[in-house]
C-alpha cells in the first residue's frame, strides 16, 4: 500500500497478471504463453520479462484502488486438481528456461519447449534478460535479488509499511529507554 496519492502513475519493474491494463496490441506483441500449466510461481515473472524486453514498460495507479484477497478458502484452486504434478513440474522448466536458469543442454524434456522460440525472448526484442536483470536488480540465474527490487526502485518511504515498521520500531525503542 502507498503511503499517499501520487500525481500520476508510479513505476514499476515488474507486471502482474491481477492487475494488468493496456492496449489490446500487447496481446499479438508479447502472447500469454498457453504452455504453462498450473504454474503459479513464474508466471508474473516470465511475462513480465517478456513484456519488458519487448518494449513494454509498468505502471501502478497513484492510489490503492484494488485489493487482492490472498486465501482460497471459500473456493476452489487449481491446487486441488489430481495428478497435475508432472504438468506443473513442465511448466516450471519451461519458465526456467525463458528465465535463463536452464538452457537447452541441462535435460529439459522436449514437452517443455513446445513453441518456445514463440513465446521466448526474442533475439529481435528491444532489450535484453540481462538488461531486465540489471534495470531490476533480479538475477534469475544466480537467484538474486538486490534491495533496489523490492521497492521496485523507489524508496521505501511511499509505502505504507515501511512507514508502520518506523512508528514500531520508534515505539519499541521508547519502550525499551522508559523500562
Amino acid at each position: 500500500l502507498l503511503n499517499h496519492p501520487f500525481g500520476g502513475p508510479i513505476s514499476s519493474f515488474f507486471w502482474v497478471s491481477g492487475f494488468s491494463f493496456s492496449s489490446g496490441s500487447i496481446v499479438s506483441e508479447v502472447p500469454y504463453d498457453p504452455h504453462l500449466p498450473h504454474l503459479f510461481f513464474g508466471e508474473e515473472s516470465t511475462m513480465s520479462v517478456r513484456l519488458w524486453c519487448q518494449g513494454w514498460d509498468f505502471f501502478a495507479p497513484p492510489q490503492n484502488i484494488v485489493y487482492h484477497l490472498w486465501e482460497r478458502e471459500h473456493r476452489p484452486s487449481f491446487r486441488e486438481i489430481p495428478d497435475k504434478s508432472h504438468l506443473e513440474n513442465i511448466s516450471q522448466k519451461r519458465a526456467k528456461f525463458i528465465l535463463g536458469i536452464l538452457n537447452k543442454e541441462e535435460n529439459i524434456e522436449p514437452e517443455a519447449l513446445i513453441e518456445i522460440d514463440k513465446y521466448n525472448i526474442s533475439p529481435l526484442s528491444l532489450r535484453t534478460l540481462s538488461q531486465y536483470e540489471d534495470y531490476t536488480g533480479v538475477c534469475f540465474k544466480d537467484s538474486k535479488i538486490l534491495p533496489k527490487a523490492y521497492n521496485s526502485g523507489h524508496k521505501p518511504e511511499i509505502f505504507l509499511d515501511y512507514v508502520i515498521n518506523q512508528v514500531i520500531n520508534l515505539a519499541n525503542l521508547i519502550n525499551m529507554n522508559q523500562n
